[in-house]
């Protein structure tokens, strides 16, 4: 895992800049040091506590495969979870369960219908260990 630079008053040569080392910013960081690129995220937070946990669409298995953290390892070491339902909460403060159809997870859409539910601190965790040659300042 890089180390956060905090601290270092020195002066650092990066190709890129990454602004932010939330969920899609780390994404970036990745990408671009796999690239190639010599990357420096920075975060303005030294710990980004009591992060709420989100769940993210059917779409989010591939986009964290690409990363290299495959559900199944987010799902065993915690820092996510199957969710097969969306609920939504309407103004009157009335819930209504909704789940896709098992036809969208058939051809041609082949789409995975279930959602994930993430720990953001163990997903974020697990995010900066993928990359070790993307600082986080």
């Amino acid at each position: 895992m890089a180390q956060p630079l905090q601290g270092n008053p020195h002066v650092l040569e990066a190709d890129a800049v990454v602004i932010g080392a939330g969920l899609s910013g780390i994404a970036a960081a990745i990408h671009l040091a796999r690239s190639g690129f010599r990357v420096i995220c920075i975060e303005q937070r030294r710990e980004i506590a009591n992060t709420v946990g989100e769940s993210l669409d059917w779409s989010a298995p591939d986009l964290f495969a690409g990363l290299g953290l495959p559900m199944d390892e987010l799902i065993s070491t915690g820092a996510a979870t199957w969710k097969r339902h969306i609920t939504v909460v309407r103004t009157d403060s009335g819930k209504k369960e909704f789940l896709p159809g098992p036809w969208l997870a058939e051809s041609p859409w082949n789409v995975e219908i279930r959602t994930l539910h993430l720990d953001r601190g163990r997903t974020d965790a697990r995010l900066r260990d993928v990359e070790p040659r993307t600082a986080v300042e």
